[in-house]
């Protein structure tokens, strides 16, 4: 998942390729943007995929609200969502400008005009700003319980996976841009119904404790057994996804320990394996025990170090998507 905005990484580009450096300020916000973008969208898809593909699999005989109330909450996290992705674009297109205007020179709207209207990035940014504003209204009108704003929603949690995909670094792989694009697409997707689906379930059940009104402890097994076979799906797609991604970027294997961007990676990896660890801890040790008076307990627990690890792993893909691509170089 690329964003193309490349902040500068190095606090002095003329060092040295083996000289000690750290990020300079602005590359530190730029991360910051970015990761609040891609954190948008995952948790706009996940409020989606918790709403349209777990719920309908959780019945509630003896608390008929239930399902109801959980997919409000849903709704409660994509509308907070959209809000995010907002101010993220909002920050990207600071960015955009920084990266194109002349030194000592003032930002006039010649330059905005021409940002946004004649380049690609710019209406690509016009759509997701339409699309981040409809995800906004559609989750409001679902959290009131219009059937039809999850529909709006869903459609545009997809539209901002593909705009993202065809923004990106999959967009410039020569000779397989089609391929690559929808790769990414389908890897913002899955890394959504895995990592947002997870957050949301956290949000809407498993943060609320015992003894409220609306406590779904009576649910929780019931909602994670739905779940884990979305999750173990996203999961697969995330894999899948990823190694076509990184096959098509990476210029040899050796560029996974020679260059920048393949560290960065490795990184990104060793998050993703570790919340995979955790949920497959989850899913074999835990997910069996629920019902004891413990388990709820446990399984908070573990599901908070597996969103921790998503959240790491998402961080480093923030910096993953504004480093230049070893098959770029």
């Amino acid at each position: 998942m690329s964003l193309l905005l490349l902040s500068p990484l190095r606090a002095d580009p003329s060092a040295p390729d083996d000289a000690v450096t750290f990020p300079t300020p602005d590359a530190l916000v730029g991360t910051l943007i970015r990761f609040a973008w891609l954190a948008s969208m995952v948790l706009a898809i996940g409020a989606v995929v918790f709403r349209e593909l777990v719920l309908p699999r959780v019945l509630a005989p003896t608390w008929p609200e239930g399902p109801r109330r959980l997919a409000a909450r849903a709704a409660t996290l994509g509308w907070s969502a959209a809000l995010l992705a907002l101010a993220a674009l909002a920050g990207r297109l600071v960015l955009q400008v920084q990266e194109l205007r002349i030194p000592d020179v003032p930002v006039d709207v010649e330059l905005l005009q021409m940002l946004v209207w004649r380049t690609t990035w710019g209406k690509l940014w016009l759509v997701q700003i339409a699309l981040a504003v409809a995800a906004w209204r559609a989750f409001a009108g679902a959290r009131a319980g219009y059937r039809v704003g999850w529909t709006v929603a869903a459609a545009c949690a997809a539209g901002l996976a593909v705009t993202s995909a065809l923004g990106s670094h999959a967009a410039g792989v020569e000779g397989w841009a089609r391929v690559a694009v929808a790769s990414d697409a389908v890897h913002a997707l899955a890394a959504g119904g895995w990592a947002g689906g997870l957050a949301t379930l956290f949000m809407a059940a498993l943060w609320h404790r015992s003894g409220t009104p609306d406590d779904p402890a009576a649910l929780i097994p019931r909602i994670v057994h739905a779940f884990s076979p979305v999750a173990l799906t996203a999961a697969g797609l995330l894999a899948a996804t990823g190694v076509i991604n990184s096959w098509l970027q990476l210029g040899s294997l050796s560029d996974l320990w020679l260059t920048t961007w393949g560290i960065t990676l490795l990184v990104k990896l060793g998050f993703v394996g570790s919340a995979a660890a955790f949920g497959a801890w989850n899913w074999r040790r835990i997910a069996p025990r629920l019902g004891d008076p413990d388990a709820a307990d446990l399984l908070r627990r573990s599901a908070w170090w597996e969103l921790t690890a998503m959240t790491l792993a998402l961080l480093a893909t923030a910096v993953l998507v504004a480093t230049s691509v070893p098959s770029a170089q």
